[in-house]
């Protein structure tokens, strides 16, 4: 969300330069490093395990479905603004994208999902430890 709106701003004013959309895609897909896998996991919380192939394949849809029409609906925003002699029409949609965050960001908040027991503590990352070549196990 940060990035979007970060986007919208240098658009809308104008100071863009090729090296900060650069920056910001790089960053965009470090963030979709951590974000895919997380949420992926989050699934079996949600929707619990015997309904876990439909939620991916309705994840699966939503995602797909808006790869298709987000650019569409961009893209005829964009002309309607040029037709209405809007100035930096890409920059409001940039802004578009960023408040649409809010809405996942809104229904996030409105989940409740029951509370679960964590039986082990382990220390993170301790079960890379004997898979290492370099470590003596």
């Amino acid at each position: 969300m940060i990035l979007a709106f970060a986007l919208a701003g240098l658009t809308l004013t104008k100071i863009i330069t090729v090296w900060e959309l650069i920056l910001i895609a790089f960053l965009v897909g470090v963030v979709n490093a951590f974000d895919v896998p997380i949420r992926q996991a989050f699934f079996v919380q949600m929707v619990g395990k015997e309904d876990l192939p439909n939620a991916i394949a309705l994840n699966s849809s939503i995602f797909h479905g808006a790869r298709v029409v987000g650019p569409a609906i961009a893209g005829t925003t964009i002309a309607w603004l040029d037709a209405h002699h809007v100035k930096s029409s890409e920059g409001w949609c940039f802004l578009m994208n960023g408040l649409s965050f809010l809405a996942v960001i809104g229904a996030l908040a409105a989940m409740r999902l029951p509370k679960t027991n964590r039986s082990h503590t382990r220390a993170p990352f301790s079960e890379f430890h004997p898979g290492l070549p370099f470590c003596d196990a």
